[in-house]
């Protein structure tokens, strides 16, 4: 066996109308999943989120066209505490610290691949041989400068920070920029982000590449309030539904170590005012199913489920 090495405090009542979801902000994206097309905004407002995350890399694609050197499939069962506040001192900045870890094992991503996923599209199987065992890990943090205004007579968020991951897959130091811009009369959100990173290898992916350019568009909506009359959807609120488009320069490296492996990916997301939160993401714009294919990640955040602060 190998052993490698909140709340978004938000005004959001169970009736309040939908154009004020504009002050629902992003939940933390965690490593390894910004490099698997995980939606990777920074939080602003205090939160502390307990996730589930599940990434697949896989080495063959549908066709068996090997990915690179690397001659396992990869299943990362990580869960993962985060947190996010604000600098006492400087409300303009909000600091993030996570870390996690979980087995790392076929399954469950293969039957969520292949007997799930595939099976629902009406796709073929992805194979694989090898499948890597044993533990993995990963913590870090970050600050971020953001900044509230009007662009067009629309509320718009700039925001600009640095952060650093460290752990068993890889270590990156990475700074990230964008803005968002508010719609709601059209209750909608965009956003674009902007995150380069410098990487080095781990213990689990020793060769990476030297550095990782991310470029996310995001686009987030939440439909009319529906009186459903059932008590646990007026528990969860009215949720915003989020696509986000992502572009990375690549963290894997080609066969022979030569140069890193862009990837397009697409992200669903489902987040609840009440701290509840499902993203599913997925390289199917590459048409390929090979390398970092697929994950997903089921997270709540304690401070809405406490109704309060607790440290």
């Amino acid at each position: 066996m190998r052993l490698a090495g909140p709340r978004t405090w938000i005004s959001l009542g169970r009736s309040t109308t939908p154009v004020l979801f504009a002050v629902v902000l992003q939940a933390q994206a965690l490593a390894p999943d910004v490099h698997w097309g995980a939606n990777t905004f920074p939080p602003v407002d205090p939160e502390v989120r307990l996730s589930l995350s599940l990434n697949r890399f896989t080495e063959f694609s549908k066709s068996g066209q090997r990915y690179n050197d690397i001659d396992e499939t990869f299943g990362f069962n990580m869960l993962h505490l985060s947190m996010a506040d604000q600098v006492p001192a400087h409300p303009d900045f909000t600091f993030t610290l996570f870390a996690g870890g979980g087995p790392t094992a076929n399954q469950p991503t293969s039957f969520l691949q292949n007997d799930f996923l595939h099976n629902l599209w009406g796709l073929d199987s992805v194979p694989f041989d090898d499948t890597a065992s044993g533990w993995d890990y990963a913590c870090g943090g970050s600050l971020t400068w953001s900044q509230e205004g009007e662009l067009w007579s629309q509320r718009r968020r700039l925001f600009a920070g640095a952060g650093t991951s460290l752990g068993s897959l890889y270590n990156e130091l990475y700074g990230h920029a964008g803005a968002e811009l508010l719609l709601p009369s059209l209750n909608a959100k965009i956003g674009l982000l902007d995150r380069y990173g410098w990487l080095q290898g781990g213990n689990t992916l020793p060769e990476v590449a030297d550095a990782a350019n991310i470029v996310q568009l995001y686009v987030g909506y939440v439909p009319s309030r529906l009186d459903t009359r059932n008590w646990f959807a007026d528990w969860l609120g009215n949720p915003e539904f989020g696509l986000t488009f992502t572009y990375d320069t690549g963290l894997f490296l080609e066969t022979g170590g030569g140069r890193a492996i862009d990837t397009w990916f697409i992200s669903l997301r489902v987040k609840w005012p009440d701290g509840l939160m499902f993203e599913l993401w997925n390289d199917i714009l590459n048409s390929t199913d090979f390398g970092p294919t697929m994950g997903m990640t089921f997270s709540v955040d304690l401070y809405s489920v406490l109704q309060q602060r607790w440290f």
